[in-house]
């Protein structure tokens, strides 16, 4: 007869095996993203100051103009693709504050930390809903000029509304700065 490959035994559960020669993969972006998604401009690295703030895909891309041109300040890799970028002062901030959303309806509000010299999450969460159909045209996020409340059309016929106050905000200030006044 003909001669049959010996099959490998399995593992017992828990014990991992190690791969054959040549299984190894390392997954890597060899080149960040080019493609600007969104693009916003306000006084977000101080209250004297006018940056521009690129989205690109996975980065978010802090720049200060000076007289040599544009002059990259901070890149900030995030896990997921921006969907939408939005820049707001809520009452009582000296500097602006950025609103994300990805596209697997993650959101993060980041501020600049002067003191620190970086770039902090102020607040962060899902977004996503149980039910409904992803929005066709995209995700769309509105801050309401006065920074009440934030808007989000995340799916088709449904409007979903964050108050902001203590949501995003001032109960996170009150404990990133570890204090009130």
């Amino acid at each position: 007869g003909r001669a049959r490959r010996a099959r490998p035994t399995p593992a017992a559960p828990g014990v991992s095996r190690p791969p054959a020669m040549g299984s190894y993969h390392y997954v890597v972006t060899a080149h960040p993203p080019t493609n600007v998604t969104h693009a916003v401009v306000g006084s977000f690295l101080g209250p004297d100051e006018v940056n521009l703030i690129v989205a690109k895909c996975t980065r978010l891309e802090v720049h200060r103009p000076s007289q040599a041109g544009l002059q990259p300040v901070y890149t900030v890799p995030l896990y997921g693709r921006i969907a939408t970028l939005e820049l707001w002062r809520p009452p009582g901030e000296r500097t602006d504050l950025i609103l994300i959303t990805t596209e697997r309806y993650q959101f993060a509000v980041l501020a600049y930390d002067g003191t620190k010299g970086e770039v902090v999450t102020r607040a962060s969460g899902e977004l996503g809903d149980a039910i409904g159909r992803p929005a066709e045209g995209g995700q769309i996020a509105i801050v309401d000029p006065s920074a009440r409340m934030v808007a989000l059309r995340l799916y088709d016929g449904l409007l979903k509304i964050i108050p902001v106050a203590g949501a995003l905000a001032g109960s996170a200030r009150g404990g990133a700065a570890g204090g009130g006044d």
